[in-house]
């Protein structure tokens, strides 16, 4: 759906008051994490997709730093999250750029900081580049004003950046699966089951087989939530028709580096669904 100019005017201006009245009620310094979209589709769900990965991006790099707040809205206008951390403002501004630089697709976020008493912090005054634009590598402030690239070429650019969020999305589902099969079978004591100490009542299986058999089976957690990303406006029928071929797959990958030993069959399933409706 399009966002009128009036309604893009007017979320601007909401957006100041909330600046505001957070910066009052918290007195320390202010996130405010949007997305660059051209054009007057501002939210739909593959900007949904890029804005939950730059939510979980923001607060792996700020891993540490004291949380005071966090919310996130999602209008018309756009997707916004709002962080209250307890730290210098010179510090969560460098953090935040270095976000923004990660990564060709990080270009999409834009995440101003304002200092307590509202001011809203420069890369300049930090000794830090200037943003680059979209298409080039010229200034994003300088293509811009001059509109020297038309909406249809930003657009384009755009949708693939946004198709590497989608790609990066699933490969993070991907990786809290994989943290997930490791930090059961690292679980100790587990009686009757393999652990750190010894390998209970399975004579046939030691931790090598399981770590062997979990990184053999990380890419499958990938395409499981990618089939689940892919298929996610077909009939969910249709998604776990085509989950079976590479659950089949995912087996027959982990019986080959464990040497013939089940370790992980119940896992392959029941964390290929879960990862495949987190796709979805």
């Amino acid at each position: 759906m399009e966002a009128s100019l009036q309604e893009i005017l007017d979320a601007r201006e909401q957006r100041a008051q909330t600046q505001k009245q957070l910066l009052a009620r918290f007195q320390k310094p202010l996130l405010c994490f949007t997305m660059n979209i051209p054009g007057p589709v501002k939210l739909d769900r593959d900007i949904a997709i890029g804005f939950a990965l730059g939510d979980r991006l923001l607060q792996r790099q700020l891993h540490g730093q004291q949380l005071l707040y966090r919310k996130l809205q999602y209008e018309i206008t756009g997707a916004t999250g709002w962080y209250v951390f307890d730290m210098p403002a010179e510090m969560l501004k460098k953090l935040a750029v270095s976000l923004e630089d990660s990564a060709p697709f990080s270009r999409l976020y834009d995440m101003d900081v304002l200092d307590v008493d509202g001011r809203k912090l420069s890369r300049e005054e930090l000794g830090m580049p200037r943003r680059k634009c979209l298409l080039c590598d010229r200034d994003a402030a300088l293509c811009a004003s001059t509109r020297a690239h038309g909406l249809d070429a930003l657009t384009l650019r755009t949708r693939e950046l946004l198709s590497q969020c989608a790609f990066e999305m699933t490969e993070y589902i991907a990786a809290q699966a994989w943290l997930a099969v490791n930090h059961e079978f690292l679980t100790t004591p587990k009686p009757g089951l393999v652990d750190r100490d010894n390998q209970g009542a399975h004579k046939d299986m030691t931790l090598r087989h399981f770590f062997a058999s979990s990184n053999a089976l990380r890419p499958f957690f990938a395409r499981f939530a990618s089939e689940g990303l892919f298929t996610r406006d077909a009939d969910s029928r249709e998604t776990f028709r085509l989950l079976r071929p590479i659950g089949i797959e995912a087996e027959q990958a982990m019986l080959q580096a464990t040497g013939g030993i089940n370790t992980h069959k119940g896992a392959i399933f029941t964390l290929g669904l879960l990862c495949a409706a987190l796709g979805r």
